[in-house]
């Protein structure tokens, strides 16, 4: 049996969307930074130099999509090479934690640039596929969530002390992790962390949610819905409790005809959701009393807007509002190219309001030590304006803002599978697009293969017009 190249990078991308939730956990090499901490960094690499060779020496044909939005990313990486050269001098004698402002400009706009390559690379792909594209990414994108759920299920059995799970757990992290402690009594899943988790949990939630839809396998499709809500529960990341409730209204406002076309046979999956949760919890308060505590999303939710004393969440919000504070303030002082890209970390310690004295996170981020925590803006859009200043921000929405307006106009002459597909990609847009309030990293692979991915789907079903 023969392979063919085009078959490698079919197998790459869907390798790419499999690990999705591997995000910033994967203890790569130093050399690529924190783009190396997320696995699926990897395959997308392999793909794009096989690409690029093949558009060398065999002189491959290279796609462009008919997209206003290429304009807008194109925009976007302008404005991030001005915001350098326009903050060179400053950049090149500024120095924090041991690194340059000139030397982290490069780091960064080249990161900016694999990203650009990334969309096209899978693009083109997902052009040449065209009908198969839409099965290949959503078949994928079940394989990466079965893939987290399984892990979860040893999490969940080392909350209930189930003896073996923890080693199972242990021995995972070893494969993967550059640190192997277990993470408590939270789900994480294979991400670093919970929150990280939540924002995996934003692109896969319509496609895990809208097996509730289908008319075959519809108990198994109620069991993978309920462990996919009782992982958000369990992860206690305020990121998942708001970003689920704002999808959720979206999910179903999208497919009302479809719940209201429902019969009273078809209510029975949905009701039975209800039930496989109820037992689940049930089962976790027999098995762990302190995990089942721990269980009230109102008090979680209460926990981002209170200053109470005893809020557990309070300093995390001090973190999370100076950092943010700060990077307004920067874009204050810095309205047209803010600092450069990659600039923030640099000149947030002067930034910082006085409450920072109580974050340790901030303090941490503050001091000028070589291997110190570098600091972040805790909400990419922020981050984006105290880099690259307003102009920066504008292309930014407006790459992603025709993507919405694309993702929720009408469906022309799609046919039911390809509509629902359409749908989704609307509903994990909203989510991506929530993300970038609490998280500021442009490493997240979602962005680049969901774009470019949502191009092809376009290419194929707009007839021809720009979208």
């Amino acid at each position: 049996m023969t392979v063919s190249l085009r078959d490698v990078h079919r197998y790459l991308i869907a390798l790419a969307i499999i690990l999705l939730p591997v995000f910033n956990s994967f203890g790569g090499s130093d050399k690529l930074g924190v783009l190396g901490r997320s696995a699926s960094t990897y395959p997308l690499l392999i793909g794009v130099v096989l690409w690029g060779g093949a558009l060398l020496l065999q002189k491959e044909k290279i796609y462009y999509p008919h997209a206003i939005s290429l304009y807008f990313l194109m925009g976007f990486l302008i404005i991030a090479i001005l915001s350098g050269l326009f903050n060179l001098p400053d950049l090149y004698y500024i120095k924090h934690q041991g690194f340059s402002g000139d030397g982290r400009f490069l780091v960064q706009l080249g990161a900016l640039i694999f990203y650009l390559l990334i969309v096209l690379y899978v693009y083109n792909i997902f052009f040449r596929e065209r009908e198969k594209s839409v099965s290949l990414f959503v078949n994928a994108l079940s394989i990466s969530f079965f893939l987290s759920a399984g892990y979860s299920l040893f999490e969940i059995g080392s909350f209930v002390n189930i003896p073996f799970s923890a080693d199972v757990l242990g021995y995972v992290n070893s494969l993967f992790r550059s640190n192997e402690e277990l993470y408590g009594l939270r789900i994480r899943s294979l991400a670093n962390e919970a929150s990280m988790f939540a924002m995996y949990c934003s692109l896969i939630f319509p496609w895990i949610f809208s097996r509730l839809l289908s008319s075959t396998k519809k108990i198994w499709n109620s069991i993978i819905v309920s462990y996919f809500v009782l992982l958000m529960c369990l992860s206690f990341s305020r990121t998942a409790y708001v970003v689920f409730s704002i999808q959720f209204i979206v999910f179903i406002f999208l497919y009302r005809k479809e719940f209201l076309s429902l019969g009273i046979r078809d209510i029975y999956p949905l009701l039975s959701v209800f039930g496989i949760l109820c037992a689940g919890v049930c089962c976790i308060y027999l098995l762990n009393e302190e995990l089942f505590d721990k269980i009230d999303i109102i008090a979680v939710l209460y926990s981002l807007v209170s200053t109470d004393a005893d809020n557990l969440n309070l300093l995390s919000n001090v973190a999370r509002y100076s950092s943010q504070t700060a990077a307004i303030q920067i874009f204050f002082d810095h309205p047209l190219f803010g600092v450069g890209l990659g600039g923030f970390g640099f000149y947030a310690p002067q930034y910082y309001p006085d409450s920072f004295g109580e974050s340790w996170e901030i303090i941490a981020q503050s001091s000028n030590i070589i291997g110190g925590a570098w600091p972040v803006a805790h909400g990419l859009y922020v981050r984006i304006l105290a880099e690259m200043g307003g102009l920066g921000l504008f292309f930014w929405l407006m790459l992603w803002g025709r993507e919405l307006y694309c993702a929720f106009s009408g469906h022309g002459k799609l046919t039911a599978v390809q509509w629902q597909c359409k749908k989704n990609l609307a509903i994990s847009l909203v989510g991506i697009l929530l993300v970038g309030f609490v998280g500021d990293s442009l490493t997240w692979a979602a962005y680049w293969i969901y774009l470019g991915f949502f191009w092809a789907f376009e290419s194929h079903h707009s007839r021809g017009k720009d979208i």
